[in-house]
């Protein structure tokens, strides 16, 4: 069992994985990330795999401005502070070592993105899905651009595989019709494949009722929405 703390120590945060033998509950480590600052929120978001060998969390409050997978990190947070950018850490087991195996960020990262506000991962620990729900660009569909900034807060999801310890981005994912303040992100949920994904918008303002509604219809203010993708 994996559990975040994301306030603690002046917030840094830390995540406890816990084990059981014979009905009994036990703490089996504390872990925190590698390049850990105050106020980094580590543990906002958990996701772990099935075989308990593999767990994502999540830092939304994270302040670095570095992109993709494994940046190097010396300096590299004394460039921000308080700007929310967001990152996600992967740690795994190794009998009952744990090691920290990815720092990942996002692939267009920006102030205030929260990026890893939620996190999901498939069965086997090998498809990581990552929501920033702040993300700002106006993009719409699968990996379309994202430097444009032109829908603020309308959010992303990013997903991420693993071939052995390498992790890839594959997929960056938004809404069909991107709305500004939607919050397209702030859940996320893959099946145990990963080949399924779900993700909320809670703030989404399109009309309509049902699967799949007529863009025509009125707006209806934060009335949210979901959406699957395959």
């Amino acid at each position: 069992m994996a559990v975040g703390a994301y306030d603690e120590e002046r917030g840094k945060g830390a995540a406890y994985i816990f084990t059981r033998a014979s009905g009994n509950w036990s703490q089996q480590i504390r872990l925190m990330a590698s390049n850990a600052e105050d106020g980094d929120s580590l543990g906002c978001s958990i996701a772990i795999s099935d075989d308990g060998n593999t767990m994502a969390a999540g830092a939304f409050d994270e302040d670095s401005l570095l992109r993709g997978i494994q940046p190097p990190t010396e300096g590299s947070n004394d460039a921000a502070s308080d700007v929310s950018t967001g990152a996600a850490y992967v740690f795994v087991r190794t009998g009952s070592a744990w090691t920290q195996q990815a720092f990942v960020k996002a692939t267009n990262t920006r102030l205030n993105d929260q990026f890893a506000w939620a996190l999901s991962r498939g069965r086997d620990g090998n498809t990581l899905a990552v929501g920033s729900h702040l993300e700002d660009s106006g993009a719409s569909g699968l990996n379309g651009n994202q430097e444009d900034a032109s829908a603020e807060d309308a959010g992303a999801v990013y997903v991420y595989a693993r071939n052995g310890a390498t992790w890839t981005p594959v997929s960056y994912v938004k809404a069909s019709n991107p709305r500004a303040s939607a919050e397209f992100g702030i859940s996320v949920a893959l099946n145990a494949d990963g080949k399924v994904l779900a993700v909320g918008a809670f703030k989404d303002s399109g009309g309509g009722a049902g699967v799949n509604p007529a863009r025509t219809a009125k707006p209806a203010e934060e009335s949210g929405a979901a959406y699957v993708y395959y």
